[in-house]
């Protein structure tokens, strides 16, 4: 719930900002949950960073992340 806060906040001020709920997290249907894994997280976050790396207005090299 807090992510989505702190990417508006973060939008507000004029930076490009994406909230996402981490594998067997959120409110996705599936079998697994709440399971924590390190490997997966960072490959979680990795992703994020691939796809707004992609976006044509987002500076890859300025890239930055926060964990709530």
């Amino acid at each position: 719930m807090a992510s989505g806060l702190y990417a508006q906040e973060f939008a507000r001020m004029g930076f490009v900002a994406m909230a996402f709920d981490q594998s067997f997290t959120g409110e996705s249907g599936g079998a697994v949950r709440n399971a924590a894994s390190t490997d997966i997280n960072t490959e979680d976050f990795l992703a994020a960073v691939d796809y707004l790396g992609s976006l044509p207005y987002v500076d890859r090299e300025k890239i930055g992340l926060i964990g709530i």
